[in-house]
């Protein structure tokens, strides 16, 4: 599991379209591609729905989008917590 992965196929369901994510991630489109059939392989599902009009969140793919969401919160909640916490266990050792 990679979390800048998940953070990807995000910015992909709120752009609607793999090529503007790319665009606004400064990644390229073949490359963000590679990545979304990657971790749909990985976890056995189909993200997105591929239309004329763009992309749409399968029903497996909102409810892996939402935990994605929520797994991404979790993780940064973490880094801020240790931070703060390392920085007030041991403030001489901070340079």
């Amino acid at each position: 599991m990679n979390l800048q992965h998940l953070e990807y196929l995000i910015e992909i369901e709120n752009c609607g379209s793999i090529s503007k994510a790319a665009r606004r991630l400064f990644v390229t489109q073949p490359y963000l591609s590679r990545i979304l059939k990657e971790v749909e392989s990985e976890y056995g599902i189909t993200v997105f729905t591929r239309e004329k009009t763009g992309i749409t969140p399968t029903d497996s793919g909102r409810l892996f989008l939402d935990m994605a969401r929520d797994l991404l919160d979790d993780a940064g909640n973490f880094q801020r917590i240790f931070r703060v916490l390392s920085e007030l266990v041991y403030p001489l050792d901070r340079n």
